[in-house]
């Protein structure tokens, strides 16, 4: 197996990980995703929310633009 091919893991963070990370509250977040705005989140097995870290930095990224 060539390692220079393989992709890392990607980060991802808690919502109160997140949500200090942009400068929200934990409530924002869980407002923001209740009616599809914000970062991109996934829903784990165990129906956890995480953020991958790509997607928080593209949010962070549109918002300054």
């Amino acid at each position: 197996m060539d390692s220079n091919n393989t992709p890392a893991l990607e980060r991802h963070y808690t919502s109160r990980e997140a949500a200090k990370l942009i400068g929200f509250t934990t409530s924002s977040l869980r407002n923001m995703r209740l009616v599809n705005k914000g970062p991109r989140w996934i829903t784990t097995a165990d129906g956890t929310i995480r953020y991958p870290e790509s997607a928080l930095r593209e949010y962070l990224s549109g918002v300054a633009a």
